[in-house]
């Protein structure tokens, strides 16, 4: 998904980024959430983002459904209501996406995996149809993510 300059300012002005998230904008340059919530610029030696082992779900484009369910995940965000649970060390472990704020209607839920500081892997299940997959995040000695590999 490829965010205008405006979104990329909004989300950084108003501390909406997710740390470690990559988030590119139309103009081919790459940010990276902080623990502040702000977004950094990465160089392009930085922003490296492979694509993995995509398999074909009944007919239909891998790609297309993940980018099917970002669109999905962005129009709830602006009407839908979002359970989120924490570890002992504060870092993000959940996030349960409900049609609304009744609860009664669970849409998505994701789990965060952590190696000591770093995210690792983001596992995203959409309970309409049991569809799963993994973003999963690589980091050099540095701890500066390296890759971030899409499977299904």
């Amino acid at each position: 998904m490829s965010y205008t300059l405006a979104d990329i300012k909004r989300i950084h002005s108003k501390k909406l980024a997710v740390l470690n998230k990559i988030y590119t904008a139309i103009d081919g340059s790459s940010y990276r959430g902080t623990r502040e919530n702000r977004l950094e610029k990465l160089d392009n030696a930085d922003s490296v983002v492979t694509e993995n082992n995509y398999t074909n779900l009944s007919g239909d484009n891998v790609e297309d459904v993940l980018e099917s369910i970002d669109s999905q995940i962005s129009e709830i965000s602006q009407d839908g209501y979002k359970v989120f649970s924490y570890d002992v060390n504060g870092n993000l472990t959940n996030k349960d996406v409900y049609e609304d704020s009744s609860l009664a209607n669970k849409l998505y839920e994701f789990t965060y995996t952590y190696t000591g500081d770093n995210l690792t892997q983001i596992t995203v299940l959409r309970l309409s149809d049991s569809f799963t997959y993994n973003k999963v995040l690589s980091y050099d000695v540095n701890n500066n993510l390296t890759t971030i590999d899409l499977i299904t």
